[in-house]
């Protein structure tokens, strides 16, 4: 399935996947997010289990030079490929910043169609804890 609008829903017929826009995939146990690694663009999942922290970048007070579109900015999170992430867009939606057990970076990702699931995420990883 392809949407080039990330507000735009794109759930399937798994009865796992709890969200999903072009940019991230929210599941009961895991979250996948697209377009994660430079310069190929693959995804990457992470199992709730694994996340040691969940916040918002309102709450980490990120400003506008810590985003990027895709890569590293003035923090250390991994922005995934999104191009309506950028300085323009800036505090419209809340990222979401992931610390995983054992990583030295965190990773970032957006909820754009449902800026809700940043909540949804977060108390899952501490029902786990």
């Amino acid at each position: 399935m392809t949407n080039s609008d990330p507000t735009q829903p794109l759930l399937g017929n798994n009865p796992e996947v709890v969200y999903e826009d072009s940019y991230i995939r929210v599941f009961q146990d895991r979250i996948q997010i697209f377009y994660y690694y430079f310069p190929i663009g693959t995804s990457r999942t992470i199992y709730y289990s694994d996340i040691e922290w969940v916040k918002t970048s309102e709450e980490m007070n990120l400003g506008v030079l810590q985003f990027k579109t895709w890569g590293m900015g003035l923090a250390n999170i991994w922005w995934p490929l999104d191009i309506h992430r950028s300085p323009c867009v800036f505090g419209k939606s809340p990222q979401l910043i992931i610390k995983v057990k054992g990583w030295s970076t965190c990773a970032g990702a957006s909820c754009w169609k449902n800026p809700d699931m940043v909540e949804y995420i977060k108390t899952k990883v501490a029902s786990l804890s």
